[in-house]
C-alpha cells in the first residue's frame, strides 16, 4: 500500500552535496554529438561548475572566505542559475570528488583545497607566502603537506642571519630524531661548516684537547666535533647517527681530557658554580620555616649516611614529602639543591611533568630523565645501562628528587627502581638503588590518567598501591608558604584545606562568596586579558607569563586560545598538518581516507591538526624535545619568529627564562588505543597556552587565574588544582554555570589521602 501510494521509503539527512575538482579550463562539459560548434564555444566561456562560482564568491564578497571549500554547502546554497547565495534553512554536507595520487596536480590540487580558506582562483591556491608557485605540487611542499627537503636547504641557507652554529646544530639533531629530513648526509655536507662554525672557535683556542698526531686533520676536526655532539643529543634517546645514514665521529671525543668533553651529563651536573651555589643555600636556609628545617635536615642526614657507605642496606634513604599546595615545597628542594651542588656533589631534579620540572634547578620530566617507557608495563625496565653516560651519572649522584609524584603511575616508579637497583648492582632490599630520593606529593591533587578508567583504577594506579610505598618515611609541610598572609588569605586556606578532609564537602561544594566572579565571557576578557595586555605581550617578553585561564575540557580550551590569538595584533600564522595513515599489508587495496577527514581528527594525545600562530603568543610544549636544553613537555614559550619549517621561541620560566630555542616539525603517531588505523601526523609539537587544562597546570603557582567552572570537575583533585595556583585570593577569578551559579562538582577519593 505505501508503494502504490508512492509514499517516500527511504530519506536522507543532511543532504550530501558533491563538489566538482577539476584543474584550470579542464572542467566537464556535456554536449550532444550534433551540437552545434559555435553553441558549444560560448557554453565553454560561460560553463560553470561548483569551484568556478566558490571562486568568484570570494573574489566578490567577503563574507565566505573563512570557509574551506567543502565547508561551504554548510552555509551556502548552490544552483546552477544562481551559483552561491547564503544558505537561509537546512543544511548540506560537501564531499569533493576523490582524486588519486596517480593524476599528480589534481591530487595535490585536492589537498590545497582542504588547507587553503577563502581562495578566489586556481592562482591563489598556489600562493603561499606572497610567492606564486607553478605547481600545486610545489604550493603542497612549501606548505610541508608534502615530504620534501628544499625547505631546509633554503633555511639552512638563510639560517646565519638569525641563529648561531650552536642552535642549527641543536634543530639538525631535533630533525634527526624525528625523522623530518629525508636526505640527512646531504644536508650536513654543504652546511656542516655552518653547524659547526662555534665549534671551531673551541677547537682553536684550546678549550678542547686535541691530540697531536690528529692536527692534520685541521678543517675536519670541527665537524668531526660536530658529529660528536649531535651524536650525544641522539644518545638521549637511545638513538645514534648510524640509525640516519650519517657519519660517525673519528676521534674519540668522549675520552679526550679537557675541559669541554668527556661525559657531558656528569660535567653539566658539576658544573654549578660552588660559591654562588653556597651564597644561595645560606640566603634559602634563613628563609625555611620549622616543618622545612626538619625535613632538610633529615635529607641531608640521608646524604651523608649514603655516601659515607653507599652499599649499606637501608629503606630509610627513601622519602615522601607530603604537602599541600604553596606549603614551599619547592622552595625546599632549591635549597637543598644549592647546598648539596655548592659541595660538588650531584642532585638530579626530575618532575612528573614539564612545567613543574621547569620549577627545579636543572628539572626535566622523569620520563625523560630516567628514559621510562610510554607503556606503563608492570614489568617494565628503563633503557639505561650501567656503562651509558646516563648510567655513570646515576652511579655518582648523592640525591634525587622526584616531584609531583601522585599523577604519574606506579609503573613509572616501579621501573625506575628495578633500574637503578641494576645500574648501581643494589640488592632486592634496596630501594632506587640505595641512592637517597625524595618523592614530593600532595595526594588531594590528580591522580594518573587512565584512558576510559574507573575510579578504582586510577586508585590503583596511584604509587600508594605500589611495592615501593611500604618502604617510604613520609615527612609532612602543613603551613602555607605560598599565599600571602592577611585575613581574606587566611580564610581562603582553611577553605582549601576542608574542601579536601571534609566529606560532607565532596561531590556538592557551595562556592565562598568572597572568591571573584564574573558572569560572561567578555567580563573574561576584559578582567585576565584585557586588549592593552595582549599589544604589550607581541614585545613584552614577561607581558603573559603570570596569567592563565583554567578549563576541565581540551575543547574549551582550544575555544579560548582560538579566541584570543584572534585579538592579538599581528599577522596569523597558519600551519596546517601533514597527515599519512600507515595501511597494514592485509588492507592495502582499500579505498584511502579523505584528506579532510585526517585533518578534522583532534584528539589530545597527537599534535594539533591546524596551528594558529602570531608573534608574541604564547604556547606550550607538547612532546620531550631536549630536556638538556629546557624543552621538555610542558615548557611554557613565547613565539619570537615564525618559518615554515622552523619557529623562533624564547623559553617563559624560572631556569630556563628568556632562553631562544629552534623548533622543528616532528612526526608522531597515535596508539592502538586512539583511532582503528595508525595516524602519522606532521606538525609543530605547541599548542597556545592562554588558556590551559587543570593537568598542565599542576605545579606551577600564578598571579592571575580564571577557572572556567561552566564544566564541572569529573575526576580527583581538579577542582582542588585549579583553586590553589594562585599566589593572593585577590587574583583568583571564576565563571561559575549559569544554572548553577553558586555550585560546582568538587571530586576527592578519600581512599588515597594522607
Amino acid at each position: 500500500m505505501w508503494r502504490l501510494f508512492e509514499f517516500p521509503t527511504h530519506g536522507e539527512e543532511p543532504a550530501v552535496m558533491h563538489l566538482t575538482l577539476h584543474l584550470a579550463n579542464k572542467q566537464p562539459i556535456y554536449f550532444s554529438e550534433r551540437e552545434d560548434p559555435a553553441i558549444l564555444g560560448q557554453r565553454m566561456d560561460n560553463s560553470l561548475t561548483t569551484l568556478i562560482a566558490y571562486f568568484k564568491y570570494n573574489s566578490q564578497r567577503a563574507d565566505g572566505r573563512q570557509y574551506l571549500y567543502h565547508e561551504f554547502p554548510l552555509h551556502y546554497m548552490y544552483t546552477p542559475k544562481d551559483a552561491w547565495k547564503p544558505r537561509r534553512q537546512h543544511m548540506s554536507i560537501g564531499r569533493m570528488y576523490v582524486a588519486s595520487a596517480f593524476v599528480r596536480e589534481r591530487y595535490y590540487l585536492r589537498i590545497l583545497r582542504t588547507v587553503v580558506r577563502g581562495a578566489a582562483s586556481f592562482e591563489h591556491l598556489r600562493t603561499v607566502d606572497r610567492v606564486v608557485h607553478q605547481t600545486f605540487k610545489a604550493a603542497c611542499i612549501t606548505l610541508r603537506l608534502l615530504e620534501d627537503d628544499g625547505e631546509w636547504v633554503t633555511m639552512f641557507r638563510d639560517g646565519p642571519e638569525f641563529m648561531m652554529g650552536r642552535a642549527f646544530r641543536h634543530l639538525f639533531a631535533m630533525a634527526l630524531q624525528h625523522i623530518t629530513i629525508t636526505n640527512r648526509v646531504q644536508i650536513w655536507q654543504p652546511f656542516g661548516n655552518s653547524f659547526c662554525d662555534d665549534l671551531s672557535h673551541l677547537i682553536g683556542t684550546g678549550q678542547v684537547v686535541i691530540p697531536a698526531h690528529e692536527a692534520d686533520m685541521d678543517a675536519e676536526l670541527a665537524l668531526d666535533y660536530g658529529l660528536y655532539h649531535s651524536q650525544q643529543h641522539l644518545n638521549e634517546y637511545g638513538k645514534s647517527l648510524a640509525e640516519f645514514g650519517m657519519p660517525h665521529p673519528v676521534l674519540d671525543w668522549a675520552n679526550m681530557q679537557g675541559p669541554v668533553v668527556g661525559n657531558v651529563l656528569v660535567k653539566e651536573e658539576v658544573g654549578y658554580e660552588k660559591e654562588q651555589q653556597r651564597e644561595l643555600a645560606g640566603m634559602m636556609r634563613q628563609q625555611l620555616n620549622e616543618e622545612q628545617v626538619a625535613s632538610f635536615d633529615k635529607l641531608v642526614a640521608a646524604v651523608e649516611r649514603y655516601e659515607q657507605d653507599p652499599h649499606r642496606e637501608e629503606s630509610q634513604t627513601a622519602l615522601c614529602l607530603q604537602g599541600p599546595a604553596g606549603t614551599g615545597k619547592t622552595f625546599l628542594y632549591n635549597c637543598l639543591c644549592s647546598h648539596l651542588r655548592a659541595q660538588g656533589k650531584i642532585v638530579l631534579c626530575v618532575a612528573s611533568s614539564g612545567i613543574a620540572a621547569q620549577l627545579l634547578p636543572g628539572g626535566r620530566t622523569a620520563h625523560s630523565s630516567f628514559k621510562i617507557p610510554l607503556s606503563n608495563d608492570v614489568n617494565a625496565v628503563c633503557n639505561i645501562t650501567p656503562n651509558s653516560n646516563l648510567g655513570q651519572l646515576i652511579q655518582k649522584t648523592s640525591l634525587i628528587i622526584w616531584d609531583e609524584v601522585p599523577m604519574q603511575d606506579k609503573a613509572c616508579f616501579e621501573a625506575v627502581n628495578r633500574t637503578l637497583n641494576d645500574v648501581c648492582n643494589g640488592g632486592e632490599r634496596r630501594i632506587f638503588g640505595g641512592i637517597p630520593i625524595v618523592l614530593g606529593a600532595d595526594f588531594a591533587q590528580i591522580l594518573p590518567v587512565i584512558s576510559r578508567g574507573s575510579r578504582q583504577a586510577m586508585v590503583l594506579a596511584c604509587i600508594r598501591h605500589s611495592s615501593i610505598w611500604e618502604n617510604l618515611q613520609v615527612l609532612k609541610l602543613t603551613r602555607s608558604m605560598r599565599i600571602i598572609a592577611s585575613n581574606a588569605n587566611q580564610v581562603f586556606l582553611a577553605f582549601l584545606k576542608v574542601m579536601v578532609t571534609n566529606p560532607l564537602l565532596h561531590r556538592h561544594l557551595q562556592l565562598p562568596s568572597y572568591i571573584r566572579r564574573v558572569s560572561t565571557v567578555d567580563q573574561l576578557w576584559h578582567q585576565l586579558y584585557p586588549q592593552q595586555l595582549l599589544n604589550d605581550a607581541v614585545n613584552r617578553h614577561d607581558a603573559l607569563i603570570g596569567q592563565a585561564i583554567l578549563a576541565f575540557r581540551n575543547d574549551t580550551v582550544n575555544d579560548f586560545n582560538d579566541v584570543l590569538v584572534d585579538r592579538m595584533p599581528g599577522e596569523e600564522y597558519r600551519f596546517e598538518a601533514a597527515n599519512y595513515v600507515e595501511v597494514p599489508e592485509d588492507a592495502a587495496g582499500a579505498e584511502p581516507f579523505a584528506v579532510e577527514y585526517l585533518q578534522s581528527i583532534s584528539l589530545a594525545s597527537i599534535l594539533p591538526s591546524c596551528l594558529r600562530l602570531k608573534i608574541g603568543a604564547p604556547i606550550i610544549l607538547l612532546r620531550n624535545l631536549s630536556p638538556r636544553e629546557g624543552l621538555c613537555n610542558g615548557t611554557r614559550m613565547r613565539v619570537l619568529g615564525i618559518r615554515r619549517k622552523c619557529l623562533q621561541v624564547a623559553i617563559m620560566g624560572r631556569n630556563c627564562n628568556g632562553k631562544n630555542c629552534l623548533l622543528p616539525r616532528i612526526k608522531l603517531t597515535t596508539t592502538d588505543d586512539d583511532l582503528p588505523f595508525i595516524l602519522q601526523r606532521t606538525q609543530f609539537p605547541v599548542r597556545l597556552w592562554f588558556a590551559m587544562t587543570l593537568n598542565k597546570s599542576q605545579g606551577q603557582s600564578l598571579e592571575q587565574v580564571l577557572v572556567d567552572l561552566r564544566t564541572s570537575s569529573f575526576t580527583h583533585g581538579q577542582l582542588y588544582v585549579a583553586l590553589s595556583r594562585v599566589t593572593l585570593l585577590h587574583g583568583l577569578t571564576l565563571l561559575p554555570s549559569d544554572n548553577t551559579p553558586n555550585y560546582t562538582e568538587n571530586i576527592i577519593y578519600p581512599e588515597v589521602l594522607l
